[in-house]
């Protein structure tokens, strides 16, 4: 009876009506209008420069924890500076299921999308500081921030990318509801795991973005790992800062042997 109910009244009807969780046509930062989409065919015909997997990371099982959210983000050509939102995945994950989930995907789209770069994106601290660390020690491409403000901060400039028209998302997928819900009820909603992982991947497109896909393109075999994604003995290009006992660059990638950089130069 309440797939039928839903299934007539349609996801958001039905949240509204049954669950008490009505969703707003414009929300506080985000309005609905401000949404394009895609259908899953058009990935085919359009030219992407890479791919981006951001992860918003909460480390417990627990029914009652926050979700991990990984939201994956095609790039389309610099000049544009699209962003296609091709899949959600969320729940509540172990670290060692978590870790498990985002190699899996990692390894997935670099095998069915094998002339784009793909990389890791999460923010470096607390547990993501942990799987970054462990991404590092096994040449796993990946990209680590440290957010200087507050998650309204951030979102209010991810906003902007999204009223430019700038944010596209796949069409009739299974967590489109859920995801444009949380994005309308932020601040007020319970959750906020898909506006960070949002956030984090919009800001960084307008901070460091074209820089790595410009010098994936532009480099030869020998610069790439396993992955096809480029780091760079890079202190020519940019200033090299030292984290823990390895040193990587602030932008362009790691000095040593490992498979990605931490950013501490973001400001938002």
């Amino acid at each position: 009876m309440v797939e039928a109910a839903k299934k007539t009244l349609g996801s958001m009807n039905f949240a509204a009506q049954y669950q008490q969780l009505p969703v707003p046509e414009n929300g506080e930062f985000v309005q609905r209008e401000w949404f394009r989409y895609f259908e899953r065919s058009h990935l085919q015909s359009l030219d992407f420069k890479g791919i981006v997997i951001s992860c918003d990371t909460a480390i417990s099982p627990l029914p009652t924890a926050d979700y991990s959210a990984i939201c994956i983000f095609f790039v389309q050509d610099l000049g544009e500076r699209k962003f296609y939102l091709e899949n959600v995945i969320r729940g509540r994950y172990s670290f060692n299921r978590l870790e498990h989930i985002l190699l899996k995907v990692l390894k997935d789209y670099k095998r069915k999308y094998p002339k784009y770069p793909v990389f890791i994106l999460m923010e470096d601290a607390a547990t993501g500081k942990v799987l970054l660390d462990s991404f590092y020690r096994n040449g796993i491409p990946f990209n680590g921030y440290k957010p200087r403000s507050s998650k309204q901060t951030r979102f209010n400039v991810a906003a902007q990318v999204i009223e430019q028209g700038n944010l596209f998302l796949l069409k009739d997928a299974p967590w489109l509801f859920e995801y444009e819900k949380e994005l309308l009820r932020f601040p007020h909603g319970r959750y906020d795991d898909q506006v960070d992982a949002t956030s984090q991947a919009l800001i960084y497109r307008k901070n460091y973005l074209e820089y790595f896909i410009f010098r994936h393109s532009s480099a030869s075999d020998s610069e790439s790992n396993y992955c096809g994604v480029p780091y760079y003995s890079s202190s020519t290009y940019f200033p090299v800062t030292t984290y823990g006992s390895s040193s990587y660059s602030s932008q362009g990638g790691s000095s040593s042997s490992g498979g990605g950089f931490r950013d501490g130069s973001i400001m938002l």
